[in-house]
């Protein structure tokens, strides 16, 4: 239920993190989106973490107002994707998904 050293902001989660995952969504089995994958624990195989969505919510509401351009919307209804099998869920996200790529100059 915690992070790295009990950070109770992120959840440490036993899946292989790779390069390019960070920013990525931690989604439960029913679809929600819990958290933002955030990087892995280098020492530990299969040992990443994630950002808890509730903490990223909380953080962005405490933004002030002026600081942004425009009003912000967080969706915050269950996700259709609760029912369907991991394989269905993966296809259903699959044009939501995108692949930024960093070069070094």
């Amino acid at each position: 239920m915690t992070g790295f050293n009990n950070d109770t902001t992120m959840y440490q989660i036993s899946i292989p993190v790779n390069p390019g995952n960070s920013g990525g969504p931690l989604m439960d089995e029913q679809g929600n989106i819990i958290g933002v994958i955030r990087g892995k624990q280098s020492s530990a195989e299969a040992t990443g973490f994630a950002i808890k969505s509730n903490f990223i919510k909380q953080t962005i509401e405490k933004l002030e107002n002026d600081s942004l351009k425009k009003d912000l919307s967080l969706v915050t209804k269950r996700s259709n994707l609760k029912g369907l099998k991991r394989s269905e869920q993966i296809k259903k996200i699959q044009p939501f998904v995108f692949n930024v790529m960093v070069y070094k100059k």
